[in-house]
């Protein structure tokens, strides 16, 4: 295993929603509210840790998002394991529908072993069964 990617279809995170949430550890917006802003879904998380849970499974963690209030605009987040206090950060003008993906690259190999266990699908179902949607 190479890579692991993760997709959401939300409204995505503007950049000040990036600077927000990517600014310090601990805390999140989302402890304040339990729905998303536009279309009231049941959040996830609210310590404000949950991005550094994906330096468990890889060395360099990116956020690609797009947010669509005005015009549409595609942010960047990009940090590595070795430096945690650094999260590098670009905006330009979005080419692709709004939402938010990470991507997590080398996977370590021990991780890569875990997630290719087929009871995680299972567990990983249980956990994020509100959240899933199915085509």
């Amino acid at each position: 295993m190479e890579r692991v990617l993760v997709v959401d279809r939300g409204h995505g995170m503007s950049p000040d929603d990036v600077q927000q949430g990517f600014g310090a550890l601990g805390g999140s917006w989302k402890r304040a509210t339990r729905t998303t802003r536009q279309q009231g879904r049941r959040l996830h998380g609210e310590q404000g840790k949950g991005r550094f849970a994906a330096f468990g499974i890889g060395d360099v963690v990116e956020w690609c998002t797009v947010h669509e209030d005005g015009p549409a605009t595609e942010t960047r987040i990009r940090a590595e394991r070795h430096n945690l206090r650094r999260f590098e950060i670009t905006t330009a003008s979005a080419e692709r529908e709004k939402g938010t993906t990470v991507s997590i690259v080398p996977v370590h190999e021990a991780a890569g072993k875990q997630l290719e266990q087929d009871s995680l699908i299972d567990t990983l179902s249980a956990e994020f069964a509100i959240y899933l949607q199915v085509p």
